[in-house]
């Protein structure tokens, strides 16, 4: 975080984020088998927003 708001290679680390947080999602899935929680579900919703958005950002800034 604190790389990215000083500028330091912002294009890689975005890069960098989408696929560390989007393979904790089916990871969750296989360890957590039979013992989902509430919470569990709603920090995947989190990370599924996140990865979107990193993704939309990947693209606006390609653009740019």
């Amino acid at each position: 975080m604190l790389l990215y708001t000083r500028g330091v290679r912002r294009h890689g680390l975005v890069i960098a984020a989408i696929p560390y947080t989007a393979v904790q999602i089916p990871l969750w899935y296989v360890v957590k088998a039979g013992n989902f929680t509430l919470v569990g579900y709603a920090d995947k919703i989190v990370q599924i927003v996140l990865v979107v958005a990193l993704v939309a950002l990947v693209f606006r800034q390609r653009n740019a």
